[in-house]
């Protein structure tokens, strides 16, 4: 039988089985059965395969720089080749008119219109289910011998739009390969989807014998070849492909030989790929691969505003008033470049405007940004009045030169708005005669720049030629304490009744200061305590005191040295008074035995005053 009785054979089957099929899903009947008697039946899907070629998509477009193939011949030599294969393909084309045979890529459904229903009978509305697709992915050219599988070795598969993947239910229709003679054959595949739609496949199968040669295979690269700097390259990026004239796609017998590729350093680097056929031929391919430097990003310049924003109404407006400045981290300081791209202001009306900034660098890099500027009302000026500061009173020597009190008095005049206005400071009245004692007043005046004035008086005393200002400082208390050991002796000038004084401050006791001291309160014997005050004048006076520590007697009472050194005391401290015309102080508190006997005497002659008194009123 031959290979058209054998298809117009299926073709009858399918005319009759499709109908039944389709009575018993419940569709109408009467359009298919119309479309069944077309010369190409919706149900039935013929491509014929052409060896090698079994993918129905376009190879990618192939890289703009070539990558160098090498061929490697096996050791045993290859018969030559024959055109008949590719006769044979031809040969195989199902003899079926162009126009009644879809493509495996549109539905033949879609591209016929079904048969004309009766006029007596309306059409009724079809539900059209589209029929499914095989393709195969295996080699189509197998040595003699081979253990050959349609199935296996032809690796089908079936997809359906409406069922998915059917290829579990593909069928083997007819096999007339002989795997033992060379030649070309032929192998129909065959499946159906689960409406009753079916679709075939012719596939071409050649057996080559020993004597024939076997054709080298080839490799494309589809990946890109240029990659910037830092890029995680893989050669899987290179996308290789390894197809071969006799095997197919043999993608799985890649091998990578070689791969020098640095993506952190730019330059030109090199991979190396090997393929391999059934029947021992290997082609290398050898791919250049770049790597580009990193631009270089250029950074945005910024601008910054340092002067003013705010003015008001009147004042003349330029953006150089806003002290703007910009730096770019490439170029630096790029403040000459600062432009003003826009502006409404008004500097005659009160509001709030807009100004825009640019700047460009060196690489066209644009910077801008919006300044808000406002102008305000004017407000009407507080003007602060001046201060003259200097002395309240002063003392002058008779005869002294009082050409320029300024000068004398050493004032000085500041003002808030106009700073230091000494030089405006001028003499309102002065009744200073410093060649008659007395006391005088001078008056002074000073005017700021927006005539507010301000006056000060100076009260002056003109001192007598003769008159000798004593401006001496004295420390008054005893040259020698006697003091029992073991006292309190945190506050000596306390402890010695220590005072001080001058002419011109008054009491100082309160500025007393030791300076010095070698007092060991808690061992007898003899020890130095400086004492010091200096007076708001600068005078400056000390004096040292010899303290004396000593043990108390077994009752309790002083020692003679204790108390001819209490007389001695005494007698220092009123000869100092009697010096200095000072009153009286007292030096030194008795302590120890001398406290004890006063208190004593006191209380008997309480007890006699008591008793005296009982008696004179018995009596």
């Amino acid at each position: 039988m031959s290979k058209s009785s054998r298809r117009l054979g299926a073709k009858a089957i399918a005319a009759i089985a499709t109908p039944s099929l389709m009575f018993a899903t419940g569709a109408a009947f009467a359009p298919l059965a119309a479309a069944q008697e077309s010369e190409a039946p919706a149900s039935e899907v013929v491509a014929p395969e052409t060896p090698g070629d079994t993918s129905s998509e376009a190879p990618a477009e192939p890289p703009a720089e070539t990558p160098a193939e090498e061929t490697e011949a096996p050791s045993e030599e290859t018969p030559a080749d024959t055109d008949d294969n590719d006769s044979d393909a031809d040969s195989s084309t199902p003899d079926t008119p162009a126009e009644s045979t879809p493509s495996e890529d549109a539905p033949a459904e879609e591209s016929e219109a079904p048969s004309e229903a009766p006029a007596e009978t309306p059409a009724q509305p079809v539900e059209i289910n589209r029929v499914p697709t095989i393709t195969t992915s295996g080699p189509t050219s197998y040595p003699v011998g081979t253990n050959f599988d349609p199935i296996a070795d032809l690796k089908p598969t079936a997809n359906d739009p409406e069922d998915g993947d059917i290829s579990q239910n593909i069928q083997v229709v007819s096999n007339n390969v002989n795997e033992n003679s060379p030649g070309t054959y032929e192998v129909e595949f065959a499946v159906y989807d689960s409406f009753g739609n079916r679709a075939s496949r012719f596939v071409t199968v050649t057996i080559t014998g020993n004597g024939e040669e076997n054709q080298a295979p080839s490799i494309k690269v589809n990946g890109p070849m240029s990659y910037p700097e830092g890029y995680d390259f893989s050669p899987i990026d290179l996308s290789v492909q390894a197809t071969d004239p006799e095997d197919g796609d043999i993608s799985d017998s890649l091998e990578l030989l070689k791969n020098t590729v640095n993506p952190e350093v730019p330059g030109d680097y090199q991979v190396v790929y090997q393929a391999t056929d059934s029947g021992g031929l290997t082609t290398k391919i050898f791919i250049p691969v770049t790597i580009t430097p990193k631009k270089q990003i250029n950074e945005t310049p910024t601008i910054t505003v340092n002067g003013p924003t705010t003015f008001p109404v009147g004042t003349p407006y330029s953006f150089d008033n806003l002290n703007a400045t910009a730096y770019d981290p490439e170029d630096g300081d790029i403040t000459d470049k600062i432009e003003q791209a826009s502006s409404d202001v008004n500097p005659d009306e009160p509001g709030t405007y807009n100004v825009v900034l640019a700047v460009t660098d060196s690489d066209g890099a644009r910077h801008e940004t919006i300044v808000t500027v406002k102008y305000v009302p004017k407000m009407e000026k507080i003007n602060a009045a001046p201060v003259i500061k200097g002395p309240e009173k002063v003392e002058i020597d008779q005869g002294a030169d009082f050409s320029d009190p300024v000068e004398v008095l050493k004032a000085k005049a500041q003002d808030q708005e106009d700073g230091d206005i000494t030089d405006e400071i001028t003499v309102v009245s002065n009744d200073v005669d410093t060649d008659t004692p007395g006391n005088y007043r001078v008056v002074l005046k000073v005017t700021d720049s927006d005539g507010a004035s301000t006056t000060k008086a100076v009260d002056v005393h003109v001192k007598p030629k003769d008159e000798a200002e004593d401006s001496s400082v004295n420390i008054f208390v005893a040259a020698v304490v006697n003091l029992h050991v073991g006292i309190n002796f945190d506050d000596p000038v306390a402890v010695l009744h220590a005072t001080a004084s001058s002419a011109i401050d008054g009491n100082l006791t309160g500025s007393i200061k030791v300076v010095a001291s070698d007092v060991n309160i808690e061992v007898a014997g003899t020890y130095h305590i400086t004492l010091s005050v200096t007076a708001s004048n600068g005078t400056k006076s000390e004096k040292t005191v010899e303290v004396v520590g000593q043990d108390k007697d077994d009752n309790g009472a002083p020692t003679k040295d204790e108390q001819q050194s209490d007389s001695s005391n005494d007698a220092t401290a009123g000869h100092a008074t009697q010096d200095k015309q000072q009153p009286a102080y007292r030096n030194l508190a008795n302590t120890g035995a001398s406290v004890i006997g006063i208190v004593v005497v006191g209380l008997a002659l309480v007890g006699g005053g008591i008793l005296l008194s009982r008696r004179r009123k018995q009596s």
